[in-house]
């Protein structure tokens, strides 16, 4: 989707997908995640707004999101 700010700017939206879950175990939690399944390359919000901000060209600011990224945790409750 494209929106635009109060200053008119437009930002272009992006969607991502993302899986997530957890198991209990007997002693605690294991959480699990991959974000980004598809690896869909995006400008961040706050690098399309750093022009505005900045004055800078957005090249200068233009922060990419991260690709596929996978996380592994666990807690304790005691």
């Amino acid at each position: 989707m494209n929106y635009t700010d109060l200053a008119d700017m437009k930002i272009n939206g992006y969607t991502l997908f993302d899986l997530v879950g957890d198991v209990k175990l007997n002693k605690g939690v294991i959480n699990f995640g991959v974000q980004n399944i598809f690896n869909k390359q995006y400008t961040t919000i706050w690098g399309q707004r750093s022009v505005f901000f900045y004055g800078a060209p957005q090249k200068a600011f233009a922060y990419q999101g991260r690709g596929t990224t996978f996380s592994v945790g666990y807690t304790i409750n005691y």
